[in-house]
């Protein structure tokens, strides 16, 4: 199967499958194509992406489909929007799903996918408002809505770091916006300590940090401006990778640091122990969601609830060599459940 990777600009993206297709204009909707076409529109080309572009195309290979993976090259929710548009005048795309940074501005896209027969939805930029997600779905913008549960993960998170400061001291976040799913993450650590660890105080917040010069400049940051800090926690990975190299650099071994996620940079600084543990979600499950949903729905069946929690597993120095077996099952899980519950 002949699944592609797309990260062009716009213009591009459009020139180059409608090249693939053998089209030579937009106008001509002949159906060519060997195979139905599902798009994913992605904000930003990151390494959490890359293994859910995996798990999308393990789906398309299950399913005998063709998959259409595209992407902004930075971070850019316009770009993402502007993607997503260019499927709709692809020629045999059936469905469109997209990892929704900012949910406000893709709805439109989305909405309108729907209301031409392309099956489409939203992954992540969940939140946690019910009667938001009865009304994305009666707007007809998205069936469900499925992410780590950011808040529970937020609570265990907190929870854990509130234990190792024996509750009391300072901390630093270290975050990307805008970005609801960070955003989500930052809100559900703080407003965990707010109510029940009120001896634990929040000194900074800082941005921009969920990049590979980003994390280091944060780093540095937070010694320099906040060296009174017991606990780095980090909304995504990225942001944890700079202390990695920074904290220990400074003489710094008593900070706690937390991270999300598990790239190769990330395990590493579990392993030094710098890095405290990291919480890992499940991008290889989601992005099989992310065409397997669309796919469901397109054969007739429906979500039964409106949102579906992908879970997380924790990593930390005792299990960094083995957890990639628990994430694995707790997929087979999920997989299951989705088969056999979750849609009808």
């Amino acid at each position: 199967m002949r699944n592609k990777l797309v990260s062009l600009i716009f213009a591009l993206t459009v020139l180059f499958v409608l090249a693939a297709c053998g089209q030579s204009d937009a106008g001509s909707q002949a159906n060519v194509c060997e195979k139905d076409r599902y798009v994913i529109a992605m904000p930003v080309v990151h390494p959490y992406l890359t293994i859910m572009n995996q798990g999308a195309e393990q789906a398309a290979a299950d399913l005998g489909v063709e998959l259409i993976w595209l992407s902004a090259a930075d971070f850019n929710v316009q770009k993402q929007v502007e993607l997503a548009e260019s499927s709709l005048s692809m020629p045999c795309v059936v469905g469109l799903s997209v990892l929704a940074a900012d949910p406000g501005s893709t709805e439109t896209v989305l909405q309108t996918a729907n209301e031409m027969g392309i099956m489409a939805h939203q992954m992540s930029g969940c939140g946690t408002d019910t009667a938001e997600w009865d009304r994305r779905a009666e707007d007809n913008v998205s069936a469900l809505c499925y992410s780590t549960d950011f808040k529970a993960a937020g609570a265990l998170i907190a929870e854990r770091v509130a234990t190792m400061m024996g509750g009391e001291g300072n901390v630093v976040i270290s975050t990307q916006q805008p970005d609801a799913g960070q955003k989500e993450r930052e809100l559900a650590f703080t407003d965990y300590i707010a109510e029940h660890y009120p001896d634990i105080k929040v000194i900074g917040v800082l941005n921009d940090c969920d990049s590979p010069t980003g994390t280091v400049a944060c780093a540095e940051n937070a010694l320099s401006t906040y060296p009174e800090m017991n606990a780095y926690i980090a909304t995504g990975q990225y942001q944890a990778v700079g202390p990695v190299s920074v904290f220990p650099a400074a003489g710094r071994d008593d900070i706690i640091v937390t991270a999300y996620d598990d790239s190769p940079e990330v395990l590493e600084g579990i392993r030094e122990g710098v890095i405290t543990f990291s919480v890992a979600q499940q991008p290889f499950g989601q992005g099989y969601m992310m065409v397997y949903l669309n796919y469901l729905m397109r054969e007739g069946k429906e979500p039964v609830q409106r949102f579906i929690d992908t879970g997380v597993t924790f990593i930390d120095q005792e299990n960094v060599d083995s957890y990639m077996d628990t994430m694995k099952a707790n997929w087979e899980v999920l997989k299951t459940q989705i088969d056999t519950e979750l849609f009808q």
